[in-house]
This record gives structure tokens, sequence and C-alpha cells, in this order.
């Protein structure tokens, strides 16, 4: 069974505050996170897109890039894409603000 994220709290409620913080430092404004659909949740796998930029994956156990042989995850296996502001948005109204200053978008 694939795993369901329903919107921006529902990932931030379920991955907890450890897990988003190293997501949001991965990520920034003007990206979008994808997360993987299999697994148990706990930590899965995802990739951060900029328009016009490359796409960056992401191991989710170790929040390093993915250094894996295939070349990109299966579109099928990620969820939707969620908006990094409301991921931060919702990370800052469970938790507290993650980053110190304003968060550029990263490379």
């Amino acid at each position: 069974m694939k795993l369901e994220w329903k919107d921006a709290d529902d990932v931030v409620a379920r991955l907890g505050e450890k897990f988003m913080k190293r997501v949001l430092d991965n990520s920034g404004r003007g990206s979008f996170v994808r997360f993987g659909l299999t697994g148990s949740g706990q930590f899965p796998n995802y990739q951060v897109e900029v328009a016009g930029r490359d796409t960056l994956m992401f191991a989710g156990l170790t929040h390093k890039e993915w250094t894996g042989e295939i070349p990109a995850f299966d579109p099928l296996n990620l969820s939707q894409e969620f908006p990094f502001d409301q991921l931060y948005t919702a990370f800052t109204s469970r938790f507290r603000a993650p980053l110190k200053g304003p968060s550029p978008a990263k490379r």
C-alpha cells in the first residue's frame, strides 16, 4: 500500500521536527518538495525541485544527496509537490522557525 501525504500540515506532523528541519535546510524559497510513497514513511526519500533548475534527490535517512544508481526517482512513487512556503509555514506553526534568517533557495 502506498503512503499518502495529504497536505503540508500532514507531512510536518507525520515526519516531525528533526526530519523536517533537514528537509527545509535542503530546500528553500521557490522550491517544491516531493516525498516518497513507498516504505514505512518514517524516513522517506525526497526530491527538491526548483523551476528552471535541476532536481536534487535526497536519501531520507541521511538527508544527503542521492548517490544511488538510478538517475531519478520514479514519478509514480512520489507525492504531489509541496511548496517550500507551505512546508515552512506548517513547520513554524507546529514547532518554531528552523532557520537563522531568510531562507534563500538553494542552488
